[in-house]
C-alpha cells in the first residue's frame, strides 16, 4: 500500500508541475505582449498607418484649438500677436514672384517667403518679447508633441499590442514543455 502513495503522490506533483509551467508560461507570454515594443511589421500595417494620420491630424487639431485661444485674447501681447502672424504666415499665400537682395525677380519656395516673412515679424520685437515669442512658441509645442505620444501609446497598447494572440499560447507551451522536462529529469535522477 505504501508504494501505491508514492506513486499516485508523484502522479500529483507532475501533474502540479505541468499546471504550474502552463500557468506561468502563459503568464510571461501576457506580459511580454505588452513589454515588447510595436516592431516594424506591425507598424508598416494598413491600419496602423490610417491610425497614424488620425492621431496626427487630431494632434494638429488640439494645436490649433490652443492657437484659436490665444488669437481671440482681446487684448495680445506684442510676442503673442508675431505669434499669430507667424502661424498666418505658414498658412498664407505666397507671392507668385518676389525681388531678393540683388533686385532681380524670382519664383519663391514657400520656405523661403515664410522664413523671410517671421524674421521681419521676429526683428521688431523686444529681448522679453522675443522670450516670451519663444516661450509660446516652445509650449505650443511641447504640449502637441506630448499629445501625439500619449495618443501613439495608446493605440499601441491597447489595439496593436492588444491582438497579438501567439504570445500567451506560445508561452503556455514553453511552460508545458518545460514542466514535462523537469518532470523527466526528476524521475531520472530520483530512479539512478
Amino acid at each position: 500500500m505504501a508504494t501505491v502513495n508514492a506513486v499516485h503522490q508523484n502522479d500529483n506533483s507532475m501533474l502540479s508541475n505541468v499546471v504550474k509551467g502552463i500557468t506561468l508560461g502563459a503568464g510571461a507570454g501576457y506580459i511580454s505582449k505588452y513589454m515588447l515594443p510595436v516592431q516594424q511589421g506591425e507598424k508598416n500595417t494598413k491600419e496602423y498607418q490610417e491610425a497614424m494620420k488620425i492621431i496626427k491630424r487630431e494632434t494638429g487639431n488640439i494645436k490649433g484649438v490652443i492657437i484659436d485661444k490665444i488669437r481671440n485674447l482681446p487684448d495680445k501681447t506684442p510676442a503673442q500677436d508675431v505669434f499669430i502672424k507667424m502661424v498666418d504666415a505658414d498658412a498664407g499665400n505666397i507671392p507668385e514672384k518676389v525681388i531678393n537682395v540683388s533686385g532681380k525677380e524670382v519664383q519663391p519656395d514657400a520656405s523661403m517667403f515664410k522664413s523671410a516673412k517671421k524674421l521681419k515679424l521676429i526683428k521688431n520685437l523686444s529681448p522679453e518679447d522675443k522670450m516670451e515669442l519663444h516661450n509660446i512658441i516652445s509650449t505650443v509645442n511641447d504640449y502637441a508633441a506630448k499629445m501625439l505620444k500619449r495618443h501613439i501609446t495608446a493605440y499601441e497598447v491597447g489595439v496593436t499590442k492588444r491582438i497579438r494572440p501567439a504570445f500567451v499560447g506560445l508561452g503556455a507551451f514553453v511552460g508545458f514543455a518545460a514542466a514535462v522536462a523537469y518532470n523527466v529529469m526528476k524521475t531520472d535522477v530520483k530512479e539512478a
